[in-house]
């Protein structure tokens, strides 16, 4: 029997992938056989595209193509279009929450250019709102891009192996010093300056940690560019119980070794949802740049402190007006005795 083309249209860095593996999962579920290529903006490089497709479950994906969305150049159009038209998919399935009935009819127009037989996901989703413990919230992107899918699809949010990625541990030198080791994984990551709690609370809290827990070793993961960050924050006092892998661990890495860890404290960004993706105790200091709920892992034992203020929802990439009072008066001492609570009952 011939194997059917699916091209799955889902945009995004690490973070957006991995809430969709779910979505991504029941695809394959049902093409069992075919052949599913995944297009979408990232990454951008031959090495980072292994990074990423070595995160999903074998099988899950057979191709992936890439777009740069930063140059919106005529010749990178026509190249896209090329890629796609070479795959000749037969069936497109978008994954991509649109704002707009007209970005969704843009959306639906392009793709239209290929003639696919079937056309799946392409709607316009009004916001959803719901009250927890008197407090309001708004639907979880996962379980919005599950609506996307549901008239074809079932999409299982509320098992945990729904959400499980490969993470195999591919040994190499630099990470066997994690061995029999007790430590909490951390993460300063943040795609906007928004989402950054701040240099000096976390220069403080890594110093409040290492004074009271001297056994305990500190990882840092990351982007290669966190790195830096990371020199400047550790304590030097405490210099040999910190190790600083940004840059140097994969995606599927980085998930094996939150995994081993007792604990990951992160912000809202793509280790984040590394650490829901093994079901991992986490304590989240998010930014309330999104709406809460929206960015929340659903699969693990998150701890997450989300300061309501007034203006939440901005959804800024810089904050002139208020200084990112939203995370930045998140309290040191607060997540100090948080974590202090979590790694008493590891």
């Amino acid at each position: 029997m011939k194997k059917k083309k699916i091209l799955i249209y889902s945009s995004g860095g690490l973070g957006d992938i991995l809430v969709r593996i779910p979505h991504f999962k029941a695809i394959r579920k049902y093409y069992q056989c075919d052949f599913i290529s995944l297009l979408t903006n990232t990454p951008y490089t031959e090495n980072s595209i292994k990074d990423y497709i070595s995160i999903f479950p074998n099988n899950l994906i057979d191709e992936v193509i890439c777009y740069d969305p930063g140059k919106y150049k005529i010749i990178n159009f026509f190249k896209l279009l090329r890629k796609i038209y070479l795959n000749k998919p037969e069936i497109i399935i978008n994954l991509v929450i649109r704002k707009s009935y007209f970005q969704v009819l843009r959306d639906k127009v392009f793709f239209s250019i290929f003639m696919p037989s079937k056309k799946i996901g392409f709607k316009y989703l009004k916001i959803i709102k719901t009250v927890e413990n008197d407090n309001l919230m708004y639907e979880n992107i996962s379980v919005k891009v599950a609506r996307l899918l549901e008239d074809n699809f079932k999409i299982e949010l509320n098992k945990a192996e729904s959400w499980t990625i490969n993470n195999e541990f591919e040994t190499t030198q630099s990470l066997r010093f994690l061995r029999n080791e007790k430590y909490i994984v951390i993460s300063i990551g943040g795609k906007y300056d928004t989402q950054q709690w701040g240099d000096e609370n976390w220069r403080l809290l890594l110093h409040k940690l290492a004074e009271n827990y001297n056994t305990l070793i500190f990882v840092f993961i990351g982007s290669k560019g966190e790195g830096s960050r990371v020199n400047n924050i550790i304590p030097l006092k405490f210099l040999s119980r910190f190790h600083n892998l940004c840059g140097v661990t994969t995606p599927k890495n980085g998930a094996k070794i939150i995994r081993n860890s007792i604990l990951f404290l992160g912000q809202d960004s793509g280790p984040m949802h590394l650490s829901a993706s093994v079901n991992h105790d986490s304590i989240l200091i998010h930014s309330a740049r999104t709406r809460p709920g929206e960015w929340f892992p659903l699969n693990g034992n998150n701890y997450i402190f989300y300061n309501r203020v007034d203006c939440y929802g901005c959804y800024s990439k810089i904050c002139y007006k208020y200084n990112k009072k939203c995370i930045t008066e998140i309290s040191v001492d607060d997540v100090f005795q948080k974590i202090k609570y979590k790694i008493s009952k590891c």
